[in-house]
């Protein structure tokens, strides 16, 4: 950048400054997204739960059966019917953030007539493997299953998520939310003028769905909706159903259909409204174009999948001598682009200025060239304030050298060796080290990569244990690989590669032949540099593309297979390593296999010995091993018995407690209403009340720390003592009185200072009213059975014939553990 163009810069961010103390521009929006809750104070970490779930939603005066991720702390949460259409999900973090959702899925075994084991695949976005959400580095969530995802998000731009367990049916059912990367020179990008403000930036998910007159989504078999999953199936087997996979007849704008003037971004004059475009349709392509805009109708990128670019561009038209197929000042959103773009209104106040859905021809059944015609609409209010914005192609926006240019970068062959990638392969595919990557029909209804049927997302049920295949490529951490994806099919196939942004290099055309050799020639050479994730590679064309496989932090998720490390934690490199499948972004034909995968080895960059797993610094020899966690271990359960009245002493035991790098641990142990004789002891001790009391054993190693809980049972088996005394344990004369009988009882208990008695039970060996003991009757009086009683009364007689009588008195003593003993006494009245 040169003086001049410095200077231009700054005077206009001074005069911007200055005016913006007294003006405020703010354009509205009918259908916004709905920014998910935020539940971590700290400003670089985004945390928040989500889930997937059923929802009834009312398009088109219709109530129709839909399947939304959901914010699970949103305001009011979601009622029975959503007004307004889909409610779609916003992520917005800066460059450099980390993102921890918490996913659940709801969806019910028989959901909606789709496949109902779900994920999150975060689109785009270069994260650590075990985040990607897809069919190889995690396996399926089923009915109230949960993921905790966690991420670095490296790059700016525009991405968004979506589930990948069967892509598909889950995303047109209308499971789609956006995720929003900013550029930290955002803020000054805004100041300056060079992009609109923030109160004037949208974000518009565009995506299409179809329903039947009972509300239940799938395309269309005359009056009835035909699950995608039927569809796909069909077409997979036998080509049958590939006819009749279209575009939803119904395009979406956030969720929302349009109608007349609706949904509508109100906006000043001459005002710069930026759009966020984010295309999640399964099978639409999206060619926008502006209409009634005076004499701008252009739509201007300034970026899109990887941040903002270096100068402004108007797209379409012939670049080279490619024929783009659309218009200059247009944009084409293939299914799963995303495009970052500015549109500057004019008119006078009330006019309408349409954003149309042109027609696009791309091949493949007839229905895909539907064209909707308005989709949105910008309506001019000039009482809005606004200091005006000017735009041009070319105007700079990151300047030259803005972005990393890897057209010039020594690239690095693949190879199809599958055994040293891991020590178990499990399974039979032997790979390709083919840099070519041919995207090919192979018969009615079966379309692959390399003449691959590709699977990666049906195979089950343990993700460990998806074979590779013959098509898949492998390479190393650090390597900067070129591919070539070649369209050997009758219609445009939007190229998706999980886990890293790639630069275009060129467009070829595969020539008469439809292959790849002989009357191939250079379309277009790209003439400036950008990261993206998807590219649209046109039928008979093929589009050259430089990937760098760069290694990035690893923070552990919720991993399922053995061994797996712990959640949560940190490792500075190893996150580029894994399995990343790559395919078209047409859900139906990754599906039905159009889809293979890059696999990438763990390496040694610096040559230390330690591979990039596990080495802090792997660009630096002299930096090795990185400190990694502890894992606290607090022993084993333990049950002990009760031996005082608060319980009973345990000797808790931490020592098997481990550092991987034998750092010194420190303990400190807690229990709620516990006191230790010392926390900071790896085996200390405490009394433990009766009952189960968990404790937790924190281990640190002075950077990371880990936690352990051990649950201490103290339980009270032992029954209380009872010693009971009779004041009378004779009774004579027999003069045929009742004689009062006094007691005294002593309880005692190990765990109970207080256990209960009572007064059980009273009985005679003789008959209340026998032979020759006169005749009365109720013998024993005055006793109060069940409860504490320590009087009663035992009437003097006997059977004169026989050995004399016996009064047997029982009384139980119980602790509060229920534990109980029981004693016997005795009162005779004697023969003589």
């Amino acid at each position: 950048m040169d003086f001049y163009q410095v200077f231009k810069r700054v005077f206009k961010l001074f005069i911007l400054i200055i005016f913006s103390v007294n003006c405020y521009a703010e354009t509205t929006f009918s259908k916004p997204v709905l920014d998910v809750v935020d539940l971590n104070p700290d400003e670089n970490i985004f945390e928040a739960e989500l889930s997937i779930g059923e929802q009834d939603v009312t398009l088109d005066s219709q109530t129709v059966h839909t399947i939304i991720y959901k914010d699970d702390n949103r305001v009011g949460g979601y009622p029975a019917i959503e007004p307004d259409g889909i409610p779609v999900p916003q992520i917005v973090v800066t460059a450099g953030d980390t993102v921890i959702v918490k996913f659940t899925n709801t969806l019910p075994s028989d959901c909606a007539a789709v496949a109902c084991n779900s994920s999150i695949h975060w689109h785009g976005i270069e994260l650590d493997n075990d985040s990607d959400g897809t069919g190889v580095t995690q396996n399926r969530l089923t009915e109230n299953q949960e993921y905790i995802y966690r991420f670095i998000a490296p790059r700016p731009g525009v991405f968004w998520f979506h589930p990948h367990m069967m892509p598909g049916p889950q995303t047109f059912a209308g499971a789609y939310g956006a995720l929003i990367v900013k550029d930290p020179n955002e803020p000054m990008l805004q100041a300056s003028g060079v992009i609109p403000s923030e109160d004037n930036t949208h974000t518009l998910v565009l995506s299409d769905i179809e329903f039947d007159a009972d509300g239940d989504v799938g395309l269309l078999d005359g009056a009835e909706a035909v699950p995608w999953t039927t569809l796909a199936e069909e077409c997979g087997n036998t080509g049958a159903g590939c006819t009749g996979v279209a575009n939803g007849v119904l395009p979406l704008v956030n969720g929302q259909e349009g109608g007349v003037e609706t949904p509508v971004i109100t906006a000043k004059a001459g005002s710069g409204v930026r759009l966020r475009l984010i295309n999640t349709s399964t099978n639409r392509y999206f060619r926008l174009a502006v209409t009634n805009n005076g004499s701008d109708n252009n739509i201007y990128r300034i970026g899109g999948e990887g941040g903002f670019l270096e100068t402004v561009r108007l797209e379409g038209g012939t670049l080279g001598s490619w024929d783009t197929k659309i218009n200059k000042g247009e944009v084409l959103i293939s299914a799963s682009q995303r495009a970052d773009v500015v549109v500057v209104p004019q008119g006078n106040d009330g006019d309408i200025i349409t954003v149309n859905d042109v027609a696009f021809s791309r091949g493949g059944p007839p229905l895909n060239h539907i064209s909707h015609g308005p989709l949105f609409y910008i309506k001019i209010d000039n009482s809005l304030s606004d200091p005006g914005y000017t735009i041009a192609e070319d105007d700079e926006i990151l300047g030259s050298d803005g972005i990393e240019n890897l057209k010039d970068e020594v690239i690095t062959d693949v190879y199809s060796d599958p055994t040293v990638v891991f020590d178990s392969n499990p399974g039979a595919g032997k790979g390709s080290d083919d840099p070519i990557i041919r995207l090919v029909g192979i018969s009615a209804g079966k379309i692959g990569i390399d003449d691959v049927i590709g699977h990666f997302e049906t195979s089950g049920p343990d993700y460990t244990q998806v074979p590779y295949q013959d098509a898949t490529r492998y390479a190393k951490t650090g390597d900067t690989i070129e591919f070539t994806i070649s369209n050997f099919t009758q219609q445009h196939h939007p190229f998706h590669h999980h886990g890293f942004s790639f630069q275009p290099v060129r467009v070829i055309d595969n020539g008469a032949d439809m292959d790849d050799l002989g009357d191939d020639s250079v379309l277009y050479e790209f003439d400036y540099e950008e990261f993206v994730d998807v590219i649209d590679v046109y039928m008979g064309q093929s589009v050259v593309l430089r990937m760098r496989l760069e290694d990035r932090p690893r923070i552990t998720d919720t991993r399922q297979e053995l061994d797996a490390p712990a959640p949560n934690q940190y490792f500075g490199s190893g996150g580029a390593a894994g399995r990343w499948v790559f395919h078209c972004h047409l859900f139906l034909h990754a599906t039905i296999g159009m889809i293979s995968e890059l696999v990438v080895l763990d390496t040694d960059r610096d040559g230390d010995g330690v591979t990039t797993e596990f080495d802090c610094d792997d660009f630096d020899p002299s930096i090795t091993f990185c400190n990694t966690p502890p894992t606290a271990n607090a022993g084993v359960d333990q049950v002990a018995e009760c031996s005082a009245f608060d319980g009973s002493s345990v000797i808790l035991n931490g020592s098997a407690s481990t550092d991987p790098e034998g750092d010194t641990l420190s303990y400190f142990w807690t229990a709620p209403g516990i006191v230790f004789d010392d926390p900071t002891s790896v085996t200390p001790s405490a009394d433990f009340p009766l009952g189960d009391t968990v404790v937790t054993l924190t281990v640190s190693d002075g950077e990371f720390s880990d936690a352990d809980e051990v649950t201490v049972t103290v339980e009270d088996t032992t029954d209380p003592s009872i010693v009971v005394t009779l004041d009378k344990e004779t009774l004579w004369a027999p003069n045929h009185k009742l004689i009062d009988i006094e007691t005294t009882v002593e309880v005692t208990d190990v765990c109970d200072a207080n256990p209960s008695f009572e007064l059980t039970s009273i009985t005679s060996n003789e008959p209340d009213d026998g032979t020759g003991d006169g005749s009365f009757e109720d013998d024993i009086a005055g006793a109060d059975y069940g409860l504490a009683d320590l009087m009663f009364q035992l009437r003097a007689e006997r059977d004169g014939s026989e050995d004399g009588r016996i009064y047997t008195i029982i009384y139980t003593a119980t602790d509060g553990s229920g534990n109980s003993d029981t004693s016997e006494s005795y009162v005779v009245v004697p023969h003589n």
